[in-house]
């Protein structure tokens, strides 16, 4: 090897690894949202962890985060079946997209067609097709004709995975179906406040296929979530104040003190967002994000004992420990 191209090489492989170390590692990774999930409900037990991990990995991976069968080949093939004099013409670009486009739209979002949380989904595709309309590829016939098709194919998609994960939720945790809807939401949207809390904001995609978080706290989190999994129940004062303290997360333009909170957090809960940096110098979304699962990490297991009691979870072998002692007599202070 000459000395000049071995200089390059050299630099080239220095300047990599430097931006290895100094450029954090944004994402979740699917152990990642399991560790928060068990955090946030308060298992912490390791014999009720190993006996969730395997849902919950599934949950949070087969559920949310795996898009392959809807992305390149994948979607032609399935298209074929629906649309096949049109799949053939697809560019080979069509649906290579990041999966947080697909499935990230809200637990209870029945028909990403037309459910507000899918709407970042709709205007991707949308645009797509605009341009292949515009290019001449498809005739505006041939183009209603794959938006159909596709919306088919993904509701589809959705409505498969959305069952396994309400069954998976009922079947590992036992309780009735309506507050295993509450319980699956949750889960759901604690996947989605990390997604949330982590991405590259450099990477405008990672961002913009969320969403709006006042949807998934709002509509999701809040109204299904919150309310389905403690409707009727003694401590329902104490849910309305959590789901006024949340809202008021959503309506803070600030949000300061994020960094300084979670390091009062035990250091298992501090660990799962090492790889982020500091929160505090994101966006206001990833901030408001992670105030939101602090709230939930510190009251949601208590609530959990509260209204259940230990017997119905111990009878599945999961063990629950409550929050630890933030509690909603003291939330208030939280916002000072």
């Amino acid at each position: 090897m000459s000395r000049p191209r071995f200089v390059v090489v050299v630099v080239s492989t220095l300047c990599f690894h430097l931006i290895c170390l100094v450029r954090p590692a944004y994402g979740f990774t699917g152990d990642k949202h399991t560790k928060l999930v068990f955090q946030v409900l308060g298992i912490t037990d390791t014999a009720s962890q190993q006996k969730l991990k395997d849902y919950l990995d599934k949950f949070n991976a087969n559920g949310i985060d795996d898009a392959k069968a809807l992305q390149g080949d994948e979607l032609k093939k399935k298209l074929q079946e629906n649309a096949p004099e049109i799949a053939g013409r697809l560019p080979d670009d069509f649906s290579s997209l990041l999966h947080r486009w697909f499935f990230h739209w809200g637990y209870n979002a029945v028909d990403p067609a037309r459910a507000k949380g899918a709407e970042p989904f709709r205007k991707k595709f949308d645009k797509k097709l605009d341009d292949m309309l515009a290019k001449g590829i498809f005739t505006a016939d041939e183009i209603a004709k794959l938006r159909l098709a596709i919306y088919d194919i993904v509701k589809t998609e959705w409505i498969n995975r959305n069952q396994w994960m309400h069954s998976q939720t009922q079947s590992e945790f036992g309780l009735p179906h309506e507050m295993s809807t509450g319980l699956a939401t949750i889960v759901y949207e604690i996947h989605i406040l990390a997604d949330f809390v982590s991405p590259d904001e450099t990477a405008q995609d990672q961002v913009e296929a969320l969403g709006n978080l006042s949807v998934h706290v709002g509509d999701e989190l809040l109204n299904v979530g919150l309310e389905n999994l403690f409707q009727r129940t003694s401590k329902s004062n104490d849910i309305q104040k959590l789901k006024q303290q949340m809202k008021a997360v959503l309506q803070d333009p600030i949000i300061k003190g994020v960094d300084e909170e979670l390091r009062k957090e035990d250091s298992s809960f501090q660990d799962i967002f090492a790889a982020c940096g500091s929160i505090g110098t994101k966006g206001p979304d990833p901030r408001r994000a992670m105030r939101i699962l602090i709230l939930l990490k510190n009251n949601l297991p208590q609530l959990l004992l509260e209204v259940y009691g230990d017997r119905p979870f111990k009878e599945k072998g999961i063990v629950i420990t409550g929050g630890s002692g933030f509690g909603l007599g003291t939330i208030t202070s939280f916002f000072k």
